[in-house]
Order: structure tokens, then sequence, then C-alpha cells
């Protein structure tokens, strides 16, 4: 079916285009929950959270669009201008992850980093990392070091290697280690988020 063939495109799609074929995606494939479980056991981690973002697309649509509308709703110039400042969003947001919304929100913090965070705001994208850092869960790895390496902007990088420390150590160890050697631009902050992991 070509609507199934588009899961293929959308690991590598971004921005707008990606939003649009992920819509169609879930619109129009046949037995798609049953199609995507098959990919939860694959071992390429882009399928992997590509098929979790589409299940939790499925199941958790009504949340993800409310959350995204609360945070439209939200008013960052004003919170910068608070005692906390930003961190009152970001707080806000992070609590009701770990309290409420627990692993349900974390394909919709994926999907953020790996596909729209070029299109939002700092604080936003901010958001969405304490978020993952509110629910550590071993699947957020891969997203986090992507994001980490995609992004040029060091303090969004840091956000990215502060979540990724929330993750037990025995989880985030080999892998970061592996990325520090490979990518020397990012090697401050994996380094960062290792001494720091539990």
């Amino acid at each position: 079916m070509e609507s199934w063939m588009d899961f293929e495109a959308l690991k590598t799609m971004t921005g707008p285009s990606y939003i649009e074929r992920r819509n169609e995606v879930l619109r129009s494939t046949p037995n798609l929950v049953d199609r995507l479980l098959g990919h939860e056991k694959e071992t390429d981690w882009r399928n992997v959270i590509q098929a979790k973002i589409l299940l939790g697309w499925t199941t958790h649509r009504t949340l993800y669009e409310n959350l995204q509308r609360e945070l439209d709703a939200e008013d960052p110039k004003a919170a910068a201008k608070t005692v906390p400042g930003l961190n009152l969003i970001h707080g806000k947001y992070a609590k009701r992850a770990g309290l409420e919304l627990k692993e349900d929100i974390l394909p919709l913090c994926w999907e953020v980093l790996l596909k729209q965070a070029e299109q939002l705001p700092e604080w936003k994208i901010v958001t969405y990392l304490r978020m993952v850092e509110a629910v550590p869960h071993p699947l957020s790895l891969e997203p986090l070091l992507a994001y980490i390496e995609s992004t040029p902007d060091y303090s969004l990088r840091r956000s990215a290697a502060q979540a990724l420390a929330s993750l037990p150590r025995k989880v985030i160890e080999g892998r970061v280690e592996q990325e520090r050697s490979k990518h020397t631009e990012i090697a401050d902050v994996l380094g960062v988020a290792l001494r720091e992991a539990r």
C-alpha cells in the first residue's frame, strides 16, 4: 500500500511536510496498529521510535492536540518577567508529565525533537525536553542523542543532555561514550550527561 510506504519516508522527513505525511498515514493505512506493533521489536531505533510516534497519535491524539494548544496559549514573555522565569512553564509541564501523563507523552516529545524542533521557539523545545526528563525511559536515549547531534544551539544541547542524564547510567554509558568519541563538538555536553546520570 502506498500509505504504508510512507512509513519509510516518515523516518527522514521533518517539518510541515512530515506532519502532512504523518496524518495521511494515520488516516489511510489499513490495519495500522497491527503493522506498527510489528516495528516495536526491530533493532533500528528509528523504526521503533517512528512506530511509537504513530501509535501514540492513534491512541492519544486528543491528549497531544490539547497539550499543543495549551502550549500555544502560554505567554512566555509574561513568564520571563516572573522570578522563576520560563522555568514556570517548563516546570508546570514537567510536573504534569511526571505525575499524570507518564509514558503516554513521550512519543509526542520524541516527534517534536526529531521532526519539528526547527519550527519551534527555544522555550517550547525546552518544555518538551523537561517532559522527557520527568519520565525517564530507555527509548528516549536515541532521540535525545539525535537531537543533541542535530542542533547547533549549545543551550539546547545542554538542556537535552540534562534530559539524557535522567536516564540510568547503565542505559546511556556505552552509547554516550561512543558518540563522544565520534563527535568532538558535542563531547562536552555528553560528558556532563554521563557525570550527572544516576
